[in-house]
């Protein structure tokens, strides 16, 4: 991609912007949640060879990377977490190359330079380089799949079998990517006809089996077809529309010691809870779309459980204002440059991808967190839309577009959790209130 000083220049001050947090964080980060599963079993694997992965069968790779850490690292007596977020700091910066040369290819070097400089001073971002969390890796590994299959019907088999490689680092990590792969292959089809696309199939497709394969054959040996790969989808179907609490689901989920009886049970009892009330599930489906596309709550959700040590009332809901600005510029500028951002075949299959992805976890419980993979497209869409503003050329549509996004915006205000954190009420809310934030019933 040449040398382009701007592009250096944005990722040196991304990685000392991480860096600077890390450290500066280091002594003050908490381990909340997952991050005991992932730092535990990591631990287990790296001493004994033998992956467990807690109470959820989850995808193996993020505990084989830390454990990788350990390998590494032990003997030099670094902490890991520590370790483990420097890495996550440079895995991050280091998707701005993809980032950088995917806008460039659907604008102009303004535009990449533009997108490059949203994703690095992105604070969603840069947060979770310091939560011990796969969202940073997944990231960077699926910023390198959406660049590189732009031209994967041009490319040599050597090229498109790594790409194979990376679909199945991908699925390690996140085996919802499964949705991008079906839509891609949609495309190929689609676009090339049907032995150049059977040709890619074969190759990207057998090469993500084969990467794949050793967790798989693991699962089918000691659970049977019934859990593939993970069995986090039956947890989420059930907590995310049981009527009872939270808690009450996850304490009948650890009663079960078979992980196969508990991703039955949990998928009896998630369809059973949406055909008992489909209204109810309809509203559920609703806000969950705006917990997934409205004004960012994951990170602050993380500083209210009190992940980065006790911060004042005051000082939280600085930060919170200030998440929640840098996202409503980055969303409406993204949504002005969608139309003409969407008009390459990548980032246009990328909005096919949103939409469906959206509809399925609308109907599980939905975070913030999963956008995470989505900031590939969204900075080059936001990038494309500050070019426009500041070239004076906005088109009505991109008008309208940009009203519907304030008002989307404005409708997330809306929810309840929202207007607890803007009042502060959140220092005093029960005990069981708490709990649907800690259960991404929000």
């Amino acid at each position: 991609f040449g040398i382009d000083p701007w592009l250096f220049g944005l990722m040196a001050s991304g990685l000392l912007l991480r860096v600077g947090a890390a450290l500066w964080l280091d002594g003050r980060l908490e381990t909340r949640g997952d991050e005991f599963a992932y730092l535990i079993n990591a631990k287990e694997f790296f001493e004994t060879g033998v992956l467990e992965t807690g109470v959820l069968v989850r995808p193996p790779l993020y505990f084989v990377l830390i454990a990788g850490v350990h390998l590494i690292f032990d003997p030099f007596e670094f902490d890991t977490r520590v370790c483990v977020r420097i890495l996550q700091c440079l895995a991050s910066v280091a998707t701005a190359v993809p980032v950088y040369l995917t806008a460039k290819r659907v604008g102009s070097v303004r535009i990449a330079r533009l997108a490059v400089a949203f994703l690095m001073f992105d604070p969603t971002v840069i947060a979770f380089t310091h939560l011990i969390w796969p969202e940073t890796f997944f990231l960077f590994i699926v910023a390198m799949i959406f660049h590189g299959v732009a031209s994967i019907d041009q490319g040599s088999t050597k090229r498109v079998v790594w790409i194979g490689v990376l679909v199945g680092l991908a699925l390690l990590l996140k085996p919802a990517f499964g949705l991008f792969t079906l839509v891609l292959a949609g495309q190929w089809l689609w676009r090339l006809g049907f032995r150049p696309a059977l040709r890619l199939l074969v190759l990207v497709g057998g090469t993500a089996a084969v990467v794949i394969s050793p967790w798989v054959i693991r699962n089918q040996i000691r659970y049977g077809p019934e859990i593939l790969m993970v069995n986090q989808v039956p947890y989420n179907l059930w907590i995310g529309n049981d009527p009872g609490h939270p808690q009450n689901v996850a304490k009948s989920w650890l009663k079960m010691d078979d992980p196969v009886e508990r991703s039955r049970m949990g998928m009896e009892r998630g369809f059973a809870a949406i055909a008992d009330d489909p209204g109810r599930f309809a509203r559920n489906f609703a806000v969950r779309v705006l917990n997934l596309w409205g004004l960012e709550f994951h990170v602050v959700r993380h500083l209210m459980f009190q992940g980065y040590g006790r911060v004042a009332q005051g000082t939280s809901l600085l930060w919170f204002w200030f998440i929640q600005g840098c996202w409503a510029i980055a969303f409406v500028t993204a949504v002005i440059g969608a139309r003409t951002a969407s008009r390459d075949p990548t980032l246009g299959l990328l909005l096919v991808y949103a939409v469906i992805f959206t509809a399925v976890v609308s109907t599980m419980v939905a975070t913030t967190r999963f956008r995470i993979p989505f900031a590939f497209p969204l900075v080059i869409a936001s990038a494309v839309g500050v070019d426009r503003l500041l070239a004076g050329r906005l088109r009505r549509a991109e008008i309208v577009a940009a009203i519907a996004s304030f008002g989307w915006l404005l409708l997330s205000f809306s929810r309840p959790v929202f207007q607890a954190i803007v009042s502060g009420e959140y220092h005093q809310v029960s005990s069981a209130v708490r709990a649907t934030w800690r259960f991404f019933r929000y």
